[in-house]
């Protein structure tokens, strides 16, 4: 797909996006972009969202490309290097699928092998358009990974580490199937929210809207349909699950909100969670009473003091900053430190 273009001067076109184009590349460019392959390219991939501009919420490659043609004029090459600074940076994406890896601000995309992994570093969230239209979530510390040409498979396959919320476009007769490391999930339209984290001792999935059918990994469950309100919850220790009907389920997806909110989570996961959210350890000193199980919710903006000390007068314990730099005790805005837990 990518060879109308020398591996030179694709280097020679990335080293110059930010810097003045000779009239040379612009051609280069213009003809690379007739050949249909690279056209579709171009289009599919600068559907991604946030890829070149994260103020970007949506992008019309079509409607872009055209404004490109009707105002690009080789005679004016410095009214063409303003306009290619909005463009290029979407045609780069395509580019760097072959010679390089996209490192963004607030999360990783990693093209290799026709996959495009998706990572959310701790402590932030992002929000993303599929290329077939589906919007997802993803938490603090989440990874999503898809195949590029997923949208021409007989079925739409993406695989989640973490957590995420899915508004599934309805796309023909295309199941979409999330799959993580406890269950894969099934549907044609609908929203719902996946919860699979690795360090955590359970995984939840919990409907919103629509239906989907629930595949658990483990073989002695069945599959099944769920309904919206419905929670299912999987432990990792005994391969159980429990299905409830939630009162208000849009709680599951208050993190969007950057909101806390704990239904009746034991205190080691509420941990994992708080690791996630804030970015920062925390470690649990062996007697403190790790079953013991919350509910409880915090508005947005909350610190992670204020968290502890609600939690604390109800679990019986205290915490405390501890710094990892013993040669700096007396600075305060140490970033190597951890939060220990202890009982009281």
């Amino acid at each position: 797909m990518f060879t109308k273009l020398k591996k030179d001067t694709l280097h020679k076109i990335l080293n110059s996006l930010n810097q003045d184009l000779s009239e040379k590349e612009i051609k280069q460019f213009k003809n690379w972009i007739k050949d249909p392959e690279n056209k579709k390219a171009f289009d599919e991939i600068a559907k991604i969202n946030h890829i070149a501009d994260l103020s970007v919420q949506e992008f019309n490659s079509k409607k872009a490309f055209k404004e490109f043609e009707a105002k690009t004029d080789l005679s004016n090459t410095s009214k063409i290097h303003q306009l290619l600074k909005t463009y290029y940076k979407y045609a780069a994406v395509i580019l760097l699928v072959i010679v390089t890896t996209v490192f963004l601000i607030n999360f990783n995309y990693f093209f290799s092998d026709n996959l495009i992994s998706i990572e959310v570093p701790k402590g932030q969230i992002s929000n993303h358009i599929l290329p077939d239209g589906t919007k997802v979530s993803l938490n603090s510390g989440s990874k999503l990974t898809y195949n590029n040409n997923f949208i021409k498979n007989e079925k739409r396959y993406v695989n989640l580490e973490g957590e995420a919320f899915f508004e599934v476009t309805n796309y023909k007769d295309k199941h979409f199937i999330v799959e993580s490391d406890l269950t894969k999930v099934k549907v044609l339209g609908t929203s719902f929210n996946i919860k699979s984290y690795k360090e955590d001792s359970y995984a939840e999935v919990s409907l919103l809207e629509g239906s989907v059918e629930l595949t658990p990994k483990s073989e002695a469950i069945t599959p099944f349909k769920m309904v919206p309100g419905n929670i299912a919850f999987f432990k990792k220790e005994n391969d159980n699950y429990y299905l409830i009907n939630a009162k208000n389920v849009s709680e599951v997806i208050s993190w969007k909100n950057k909101e806390i909110v704990f239904v009746e989570e034991h205190l080691i996961d509420m941990m994992n969670e708080l690791m996630r959210f804030f970015d920062v350890k925390i470690v649990l000193q062996d007697n403190v009473k790790k079953d013991l199980t919350f509910t409880a919710s915090f508005d947005k903006g909350s610190s992670l003091e204020e968290v502890l000390d609600a939690l604390g007068k109800s679990g019986d314990f205290s915490y405390r900053r501890v710094l990892d730099n013993v040669h700096n005790p007396n600075e305060k805005d140490v970033d190597n430190y951890h939060i220990e837990i202890f009982p009281i």
